[in-house]
């Protein structure tokens, strides 16, 4: 699987679980929706090493937008490898990454802002 495939698989997830989220209740907030995502999460099986990591991020933030999520679901899955090129700050791999989320998320028609 390519990368690309890969970021926009976890985008189109996110995205699949937000659309049924609001299908079964339309005013969910975007950290509700995370609490629920990451249980769904959770239960698919996680190793003891992704569940820390998973406690880690969820008790640091607030989630504002579906590209946070998105996020965090690759840095647990992907792990550092990930992270290095997504928060290196003299990297052009973010901008490209969340290009990817973007058009993964609005092919779903769901609004910029809850995308991020």
């Amino acid at each position: 699987m390519s990368e690309k495939e890969r970021l926009g698989g976890t985008a189109r997830n996110v995205g699949n679980w937000y659309l049924k989220s609001i299908s079964l209740n339309p005013s969910i907030s975007i950290e509700a929706f995370s609490e629920i995502y990451w249980g769904m999460r959770m239960q698919l099986g996680y190793r003891p090493d992704q569940v820390a990591r998973v406690q880690e991020l969820v008790s640091e933030k607030s989630y504002e937008s579906l590209i946070e999520i998105i996020v965090d679901v690759l840095s647990v899955e992907i792990g550092s490898d990930f992270d290095d090129l997504y928060f290196d700050t003299f990297s052009k791999q973010r901008a490209i990454y969340d290009r990817v989320f973007r058009d993964e998320l609005n092919k779903f028609g769901i609004p910029a802002h809850i995308i991020g």
